[in-house]
């Protein structure tokens, strides 16, 4: 059987039940997924996070959904 492992960032949305190796019925454990966190307040550590800026910084503004950093202010447009 082959052994998985899912690499995940420190945000608190990623340290819930549903991805703990302390609580028998998360998902990793059902699926029986090793999980690794990345090194806090280390941005080397997460190499897809500087792609995703570039991206964001050259090609977000071009679609009517853009709102830079601010998710909480959403464009006029957007309902």
């Amino acid at each position: 059987m082959r052994k998985f492992i899912l690499y995940f960032d420190n945000g608190k949305d990623y340290r819930e039940k549903s991805f703990s190796k302390d609580f028998p019925l998360s998902l990793v454990n059902r699926l029986g997924i090793n999980t690794i966190y990345a090194t806090s307040y280390h941005g080397q550590t997460k190499t897809i996070e500087r792609f995703f800026g570039t991206f964001e910084t050259r090609f977000g503004k071009f679609w009517e959904t853009y709102c830079k950093c601010q998710a909480k202010n959403p464009p006029p447009n957007m309902k």
